[in-house]
């Protein structure tokens, strides 16, 4: 899974950054003047590494970057920066597929089908029609002694109000899936 950013700025600075490098002692003017470009520009994701010339509440404290690199290394993935001066900077983060694929369950609802992240979802459940009532004209059931506010997706999804869950009379099983959020 690939997440690309760019913009059409100045694009980053090559000599400012092999300055820094320099005065920083991470690189001697010679090694600085044998690296790509996209290893000096990987410079700038090093902790507390800046070009900027004056320190602000947002910026030029050479904090940021350093955390999206080590965030993204975290995950098995790749930051890539391309930059041309004068015309921008394209910065690319390469994830593995698996951070694409969550664990989820399949609902049904007005014709569609809707997958809920297994990691919200607490328990499934089958509640008789007759345990829902009415509290401040909101539906909810008891749960192990709590109440528990309760909403038809199709309801949600179309905007109607009232309860959907069986004609007046009709007991049946309503399935319920309990999530936090």
């Amino acid at each position: 899974m690939c997440i690309e950013v760019s913009d059409d700025g100045k694009g980053l600075d090559r000599k400012k950054i092999e300055k820094k490098a320099v005065e920083k002692g991470l690189l001697s003017r010679e090694e600085a003047g044998q690296k790509s470009n996209e290893d000096i520009f990987s410079l700038i994701f090093l902790p507390g590494f800046s070009t900027a010339d004056k320190v602000t509440d947002i910026s030029g404290r050479g904090v940021g970057l350093d955390v999206v690199k080590r965030t993204v290394d975290e995950m098995g993935g790749v930051v890539r920066i391309k930059s041309e001066v004068g015309k921008g900077t394209v910065t690319t983060i390469s994830l593995p597929l698996t951070m694409a694929i969550i664990i989820a369950i399949l609902v049904e609802a007005c014709d569609a089908l809707f997958a809920i992240p297994l990691s919200s979802v607490n328990e499934v459940i089958k509640v008789k029609s007759s345990e829902f009532y009415s509290v401040s004209q909101s539906d909810v059931i008891r749960l192990r002694d709590e109440v528990v506010a309760v909403a038809d997706l199709k309801n949600v999804l179309d905007g109607t109000v009232g309860a959907r869950y069986g004609e007046e009379g009709e007991e049946r099983d309503i399935p319920i899936v309990i999530v936090s959020y």
